[in-house]
């Protein structure tokens, strides 16, 4: 009798164990469910959230777009004391706020230039090197960059499709005007940090468009000619404010204040307007932000390329 009670206890105690392990699986897969209900609930806010943020992005492009078409009905100028270029304030939405700013693209030097005629390829030439040099960085990047966008095979400087197909990874050159500058991410000759530096002062914009030398940044203006000093530059900058209602005028003053008398080589290709803009934005949702960048072609009335990030 004793070991038959024996018997029994040891058959309920093994019974025991196999249900708390029976329940503790079904515990686990409980929660794992759902913990993979969770995720897929976050997955869903996440896409919803982000393509919230991606109409408010286009809601804010299109109206800069519409700002930009007044302005260029109201004046023939542009400068940094109009209203496109002051940021937009937080702007209240549901769950969150919406920022953004603008920015000149035709205050930079147009790289698309080496893809004009003769007199325009000498000028962006000219003006790329010495903004090189003003920058401290290597002045044959100009040369490597005009190989890259113009449509002869002649390797002036290492950018041709032969210096691009030795990178890893291999690509050929463009030779074609570019849409952004960061299709030369892989040129020959030009780091990360290179890349960094420049970006700031350049484009890539339509072939013919001008400079607008009420907007360009104080390095831009020295590279119009070796006579234009920091000091010239920085007064001729006007403190960011610069508003020339002519070429002419800044020839003028840039001569009054003891500068060159003129500028021939680069003239023909100053401007005091603007056709094309970059316009970012910030969209913060549920404590999550978002980044835009579009460019903006008032010419056109159009977007040219959208991208996340800046």
């Amino acid at each position: 009798m004793k070991s038959t009670s024996l018997k029994f206890a040891a058959q309920r105690g093994v019974a025991l164990l196999t249900a708390l392990m029976i329940l503790a699986l079904a515990a686990l897969l409980a929660y794992a469910l759902m913990q993979q209900g969770t995720v897929a609930l976050d997955r869903a806010a996440g896409a919803q959230r982000a393509a919230q943020a991606r109409a408010l992005a286009d809601g804010l492009f299109d109206y800069a777009l519409i700002a930009l078409f007044r302005d260029s009905e109201a004046g023939q100028t542009d400068s940094r004391a109009e209203e496109w270029a002051k940021p937009l304030p937080p702007l209240p939405v549901p769950q969150g706020l919406v920022t953004g700013k603008m920015e000149d693209l035709n205050g930079r030097i147009n790289l698309n230039g080496f893809a004009g005629d003769s007199n325009q390829v000498a000028a962006t030439q000219k003006l790329l090197t010495r903004l090189l040099e003003i920058l401290k960085l290597n002045p044959q990047i100009a040369g490597r960059i005009q190989d890259a966008i113009d449509v002869d095979d002649s390797n002036i400087a290492g950018g041709e499709d032969v210096d691009f197909m030795s990178r890893r990874p291999a690509s050929r050159a463009p030779n074609r005007p570019l849409q952004h500058f960061s299709e030369l991410r892989y040129l020959p000759g030009l780091s990360a940090e290179d890349y960094a530096t420049l970006s700031r002062y350049v484009c890539t914009i339509d072939i013919k468009a001008k400079l607008n030398i009420n907007t360009a940044e104080i390095p831009v203006l020295m590279s119009l000619d070796p006579g234009i000093s920091e000091d010239l530059a920085k007064k001729l900058w006007r403190d960011g404010q610069a508003n020339y209602v002519t070429t002419s005028d800044f020839v003028l003053e840039t001569a009054r204040s003891g500068g060159p008398p003129n500028l021939p080589s680069v003239e023909p290709f100053l401007g005091v307007a603007s056709t094309d803009f970059i316009a970012h934005t910030r969209i913060k949702l549920d404590g999550v932000e978002y980044r835009y960048s579009a460019q903006l072609d008032r010419k056109l009335y159009k977007v040219i390329w959208r991208m996340q990030g800046e």
